[in-house]
C-alpha cells in the first residue's frame, strides 16, 4: 500500500542552473531549501514507522507532559484547535 508520504519530489535546480545565483542570495529561498532537506530526512528516518512529523510533534509533547488537553498540545505546536482532534484520533487508532 503506497504511503502518503511518498510522491513525487521536484528536483531541486542544479549549480548551473539560471538564476541560481541571485536565488541564494534569498534569505527565504535558503530558508526553503533547507526545510526541504530536512524534511526528505524526516521521511527517511521514520519511513519504517510510518508517522509524521506533526504526529511525532503531538507524541513529544504528550510524553513530556502528560494529561495535557488536546487544545494545550496543538498550541504546544502550533497545531489548529479544528486539526488536533484528528490528528490525536488517527494516532489512537494505531
Amino acid at each position: 500500500m503506497p504511503r502518503s508520504n511518498e510522491r513525487a519530489r521536484p528536483a531541486l535546480p542544479s549549480d548551473d542552473s539560471p538564476g541560481l545565483a541571485r536565488l541564494e542570495g534569498l534569505i527565504g529561498y535558503t530558508l526553503r531549501r533547507a526545510q526541504v532537506a530536512v524534511s526528505r530526512s524526516f521521511v527517511e528516518l521514520f519511513a519504517d514507522l510510518e508517522v509524521r512529523q506533526s504526529q511525532l510533534g503531538v507524541l513529544t509533547v504528550i510524553e513530556g507532559s502528560p494529561g495535557l488537553r488536546p487544545s494545550q498540545v496543538g498550541a504546544a505546536i502550533g497545531i489548529k484547535r479544528a486539526n488536533i482532534g484528528p490528528l490525536l484520533d488517527a494516532l489512537e487508532a494505531r
